[in-house]
Order: C-alpha cells, then sequence, then structure tokens
C-alpha cells in the first residue's frame, strides 16, 4: 500500500511539473510587464548589435565607460583578443567567478563577442537576462581589423 501511495505522489508530481514545463520550455526573465523569454530579450531591445567601426570608436573615446567581455576559451583569447577585453568564457558567466569579473554596476556597458558570433549572442542573452541593461552584441572578431592584443 505504502508504495502504491508514493507512485501516485510521484505521477501528480510529474503531470504537473511536466505540464509547467511543456507550457513554458524557455528560460523566462522577469520585467515590469510580466514573464519574456530569453530569446524575446532581443526584440525588446535589451541587446543590441554593434559594428567593429563602433566598438573602435568607443575604445578611442569612451575609454572606462564600458567593459569588453571576450567568452572565448582561454587558447582563444591567448592567440589574440581586442585591446582591454576580459576574458569570461561563456560557460563562467553566471558562475560566482563570472560574477566576480563582470562589472557589479548593471548600468554599466558591455560589448561581448566571441570568435564567430555564436557565442556571443548565447552570452549576450545570458547578461541581459543577469539584469545587465545595456548589452552590445559585436559578434566574432574574425574579420577585426584593428589589431588584437596577444
Amino acid at each position: 500500500m505504502r508504495n502504491i501511495q508514493k507512485t501516485i505522489v510521484a505521477i501528480t508530481l510529474l503531470a504537473i511539473f511536466g505540464t509547467s514545463f511543456a507550457m513554458n520550455p524557455k528560460p523566462t526573465v522577469k520585467e515590469d510587464g510580466g514573464e519574456v523569454t530569453v530569446e524575446q530579450l532581443d526584440q525588446k531591445g535589451q541587446v543590441k548589435t554593434i559594428t567593429h567601426d563602433e566598438v573602435k570608436k568607443w575604445m578611442d573615446t569612451k575609454t572606462g565607460q564600458f567593459v569588453i567581455v571576450d567568452v572565448r576559451t582561454q587558447e582563444e583569447f591567448n592567440q589574440g583578443h581586442l585591446p582591454g577585453a576580459m576574458l569570461v568564457t561563456v560557460t563562467e558567466l553566471a558562475t560566482p567567478k563570472g560574477q566576480e569579473l563582470l562589472p557589479k554596476d548593471l548600468d554599466m556597458p558591455i560589448v561581448v563577442y566571441c570568435r564567430s558570433g555564436n557565442r556571443s549572442s548565447d552570452a549576450a542573452k545570458q547578461l541581459a537576462a543577469m539584469g545587465y541593461k545595456q548589452v552590445y552584441d559585436l559578434g566574432g572578431i574574425s574579420g577585426w581589423t584593428y589589431g588584437l592584443d596577444k
């Protein structure tokens, strides 16, 4: 009899949580207007794209007013990175190490990049979901023509 009760409880919990997940399978972020999926952040303007030329201009005129985050691996970073960039791999962003490296000021503009644009897109969405209000996705730096630091 006790095993039957445990089975019924397990099935009930599975039905409740399974239905909830099926109805809303994408991670959400709470905002003033309710919840939005992480994928909708782009549409709401919280993640913006920025060009290589714009970032270079910022580097020349806004020193200390924004942060550049490289989300590639340590090996890729060592091969060459944007001047002044900090390394926070895409897998480290939400970890205590990533939290320690990222700015405490959620209003600080963050430019994020990777090699081709896939990881930076994911990272930009993660940063917006973490509460950063000015996230700029540079995409990949494979076409960066302004020189890299090693």
